[in-house]
C-alpha cells in the first residue's frame, strides 16, 4: 500500500511540474499574441476616429492620388502646407497664450 501512495505521490510531483512548463509555455504564447492584439487595437482606434472624419479621409485621398500623379509637383506643395501650418500653429501660441489646443 506504501508503494502505491509514494507511486502516487511521484506520479503528481510530475503532471504538477508539466503543468507549470505548460503554463509557462502558455504564457509566453499569450505575450506574443498580446503585442499583436495591441497593434490590433490601435489600429481599430485610427479607423475609427478616420470614420468619424470624413474630412481627413477625403484630404489624405486627395494627397494619395496627387502623390501617385504628380509626386515632385505634390512633395512641393506639401512641404508648404507643412510650412504653413507650423506657422500658423506658432502665431496662435504667441497671439492667444492661454487659448486650449
Amino acid at each position: 500500500m506504501k508503494t502505491h501512495l509514494r507511486d502516487l505521490a511521484a506520479r503528481r510531483e510530475a503532471l504538477l511540474a508539466k503543468a507549470a512548463e505548460q503554463r509557462t509555455a502558455a504564457a509566453e504564447a499569450a505575450a506574443g499574441l498580446r503585442g499583436g492584439l495591441t497593434s490590433i487595437e490601435r489600429t481599430v482606434g485610427i479607423l475609427r476616429y478616420l470614420g468619424s472624419k470624413p474630412l481627413v479621409i477625403a484630404v489624405a485621398t486627395a494627397v494619395a492620388g496627387l502623390l501617385i500623379a504628380k509626386p515632385r509637383q505634390t512633395a512641393k506643395w506639401l512641404g508648404y502646407a507643412i510650412t504653413a501650418y507650423t506657422m500658423f500653429r506658432r502665431a496662435r501660441r504667441v497671439l492667444f497664450p492661454h487659448a486650449t489646443n
